[in-house]
This record gives C-alpha cells, sequence and structure tokens, in this order.
C-alpha cells in the first residue's frame, strides 16, 4: 500500500485521521488493518502510537 492509502485505511478501520508518520508501513494489507482493529475493540486500544505498533507487528510477521 502506497503512504495516502496506508493513511486512507486508518482513518475508515480507526474513525480518526493518523497523525504520525506511516511511510514505514507499505507493505500493510487491508486485511492488517483488520486484524488491528478487532484486536483493538477487543482489548480496547485507541491511542494511535499503540495502534501504530499493533501495525508494525502485523507487518512484521510477513516474509516480504
Amino acid at each position: 500500500m502506497s503512504e495516502p492509502q496506508v493513511k486512507l485505511a486508518y482513518e475508515r478501520f480507526f474513525g480518526k485521521p493518523v497523525k504520525k508518520s506511516v511511510k514505514h508501513l507499505t507493505k500493510l494489507s487491508p486485511g492488517d488493518f483488520s486484524v488491528v482493529q478487532k484486536k483493538a475493540r477487543v482489548l480496547k486500544i485507541t491511542d494511535e502510537a499503540e495502534l501504530i505498533e499493533m501495525l508494525e507487528q502485523e507487518m512484521a510477521t510477513k516474509d516480504i
């Protein structure tokens, strides 16, 4: 995903625009956002830094 796509996906899945840089999250897919959204709901996580960390963890599990 391109940086603009990551920003759009973040807003779509988490209901607010991302304020921090997401340039490094370009290996994510919409499915990764969905997984993090579900985990964040269960864990009641809404903090942007924590959500970005969770997205980074999803990206780290990929073998790219």
